[in-house]
């Protein structure tokens, strides 16, 4: 049976509805495709159009239609609720202005980052890892956790994917995320890394008694296995990343799906002993 892929760009109109989007829409389109044999995975995204979720589907063209209907059915009635109700906003992108957001469901073209993931084999065994980070992810949406146990979860999510991957090279790797999600050597970026280690000095408190349901630190574990497992398959097939590159960027992208933005993601790095490093690692951002 021939298969392919569909792609939309859902718009909710606002950043804090961009959890409902990934609570009540995309679990029933999971659901879909699991049942259908396909594969699935999100990201969150901000382009000229405003906040939305990417939603891409891989299956039969049955199912594809199924998936588009469902989605393009039910977010009128979708949208009606989260005027009503609002949403809650884990984190606000600095400077980011309230702005009339552009309302609705876009379907576009998938195309694959070969260049990113070494090629057709290396997109392939990311796109492996990308359904499970985004079926953690969305799990952890529907259990609604609070900012900070939110951070606590990305934490250990973090912490387990290098642990798996990169054994022993805690500070380093940190030192590496923390330089880069500041700007690297921009303008500014000194100044930007000061910030995020005094955020990281107030929050780290607050993650150590974020109290996290043993489900999603089971999950949290199991994402880590899978960045290493990753790693390892894609070496085995050729694919010309380093274990440091696929740690970096499958780390970013689940980060991305819990709703942690970059700015938040330095924070975190500096927690996890970036910055006890920060002066002096060297400045290859991912060549490791």
């Amino acid at each position: 049976m021939t298969t392919s892929w569909l792609y939309c760009a859902i718009y909710p109109g606002a950043f804090e509805r961009l959890d409902q989007v990934v609570r009540e829409l995309v679990p029933p389109a999971r659901d879909l495709v699991d049942d259908g044999g396909g594969r699935w995975f999100f990201l969150r995204f901000m382009d000229s159009g405003g906040p939305h979720v990417r939603l891409r589907v891989h299956g039969a063209y049955p199912l594809l239609d199924r998936v588009y209907e469902q989605l393009t059915g039910g977010f009128p009635a979708f949208l009606d609720a989260a005027r009503a109700t609002g949403g809650r906003t884990y984190a606000r992108l600095p400077g980011s202005p309230v702005l009339d957001y552009w309302e609705g469901v876009d379907v576009r073209l998938y195309e694959p980052e070969l260049r990113r993931y070494g090629g057709s084999a290396g997109v392939r065994v990311a796109e492996e890892q990308f359904m499970l980070s985004s079926a953690i992810a969305v799990r952890a949406m529907e259990t609604d956790l609070s900012p900070e146990q939110r951070s606590a979860l990305a934490t250990l999510a973090m912490t387990s994917a290098v642990r798996h991957t990169v054994p022993g090279m805690d500070r380093a790797f940190w030192s590496k995320y923390l330089w880069y999600w500041t700007g690297r050597d921009e303008d500014g970026s000194p100044a930007r890394r000061a910030a995020a280690i005094e955020a990281a000095e107030r929050l780290a408190p607050a993650l150590t008694s974020a109290a996290l349901p043993e489900r999603e630190r089971r999950a949290a574990e199991e994402f880590g296995a899978a960045v290493g497992a990753t790693a390892r398959r894609a070496a085995g097939r050729g694919v010309p990343l380093t274990p440091w590159q696929w740690v970096f960027h499958l780390v970013h992208l689940h980060n991305n799906r819990l709703g942690v933005p970059p700015g938040e993601e330095a924070v975190l790095a500096a927690v996890l002993g970036g910055a006890h490093e920060e002066e002096t690692h060297d400045r290859s951002a991912t060549a490791r």
